[in-house]
């Protein structure tokens, strides 16, 4: 698991040495919930790869360009 921060730090170094992740993975680097990105790859939204026909595989750079999407100036009060 990765209640423990030994194996939670192994966890992120792993992902961060990855370019395609699965679900889990990409939930735990994006901190949304599996949820979340099952919706955005059901709308179209974020491009997912298939390579067994099955496990859905998701790029660390598609997810980064889908979080950076709709980008706004902050306000500045």
């Amino acid at each position: 698991t990765t209640r423990n921060p030994i194996n939670r730090k192994a966890t992120f170094e792993a992902i961060a040495a990855k370019n395609m992740l699965n679900t889990d993975e990409a939930s735990l680097y994006t901190g949304l919930s599996k949820s979340c990105l099952y919706k955005a790859t059901a709308a179209g939204e974020l491009p997912i790869y298939k390579p067994g026909g099955k496990i859905i595989f998701i790029l660390k750079s598609d997810l980064d360009a889908w979080r950076q999407r709709n980008k706004r100036p902050s306000l500045i009060i």
